[in-house]
């Protein structure tokens, strides 16, 4: 539940989301550690918007009936993560032509963070880890999900313009690395209590969030800030391997 109200926090205090905290409306969204499966769709409904439940609608029964589970397992089983394109319902479209679409920097500011964190919850909350794994388990998390995101990007856009893909590749998959360090290394002064422990996880995601964030900007802006920000993240991480190994000295 920390987890959750963790994200929500830093979900409504977005000045984006201005208008939806305003009118004391919560970001619709379930991250339960222990989850196997998530599934990322669209935005809230209406009605999923007023009992604060994603899926809670028609669509959702649809989905379930398709992964031929009850509501119960669905909502209370802790098995699923339901991460929507938004987190806030957005309003209809005139003329009955359905929902309006989620907006862009929704998904690519705050689904990366949450679908790394996930894991690595999991494997605290399972396995107990040494810190020393859990350390190693952040950067595998990071360092997959780069390499899932670049083969994603290929694939979409083709290899015309190799120089760049390696550029971005490489520039991509070292901010993603640096993102798992964040959640890795700076956990060593605080490994030994569980309560701290869990409190620096949270403000870490928020950490990793903003960075995230600003990174997506300068790459959107293209020109000089992009490729600054596909270079930056490199020298980022080597900078938390220096300190890594001077912490273990």
């Amino acid at each position: 539940m920390d987890t959750i109200e963790s994200i929500t926090k830093q979900i409504m205090d977005d000045p984006r989301d201005a208008e939806f905290t305003k009118r004391g409306e919560k970001p619709v969204f379930s991250a339960p550690s222990t989850a196997l499966i998530t599934i990322v769709g669209q935005s809230p409904s209406l009605d999923a918007q007023t009992r604060g439940l994603c899926w809670n609608d028609r669509s959702g029964d649809t989905l379930r009936k398709w992964l031929d589970v009850d509501k119960e397992t669905f909502y209370d089983s802790g098995k699923f993560a339901l991460v929507p394109m938004d987190f806030y319902y957005l309003g209809d479209v005139p003329g009955d032509k359905g929902m309006e679409e989620p907006r862009e920097w929704v998904a690519p500011t705050y689904h990366p963070e949450i679908m790394k964190l996930l894991p690595l919850l999991f494997f605290l909350a399972v396995f107990e880890p040494t810190f020393a794994r859990f350390r190693l388990a952040a950067v595998i998390v990071a360092a997959s999900f780069a390499t899932f995101e670049n083969i994603c990007y290929l694939t979409q856009n083709g290899a015309d313009q190799i120089l760049f893909l390696l550029i971005r590749g490489f520039g991509t998959g070292a901010m993603h690395v640096v993102c798992g360090n964040v959640y890795g290394g700076a956990l060593r002064p605080v490994w030994g209590s569980r309560p701290l422990r869990a409190a620096c996880l949270f403000a870490l995601l928020c950490v990793a969030i903003i960075y995230h964030a600003i990174y997506n900007l300068l790459v959107s802006a293209g020109g000089t800030p992009q490729l600054i920000a596909y270079f930056v993240p490199l020298p980022t991480a080597l900078c938390f391997r220096l300190l890594a190994r001077k912490a273990e000295a």
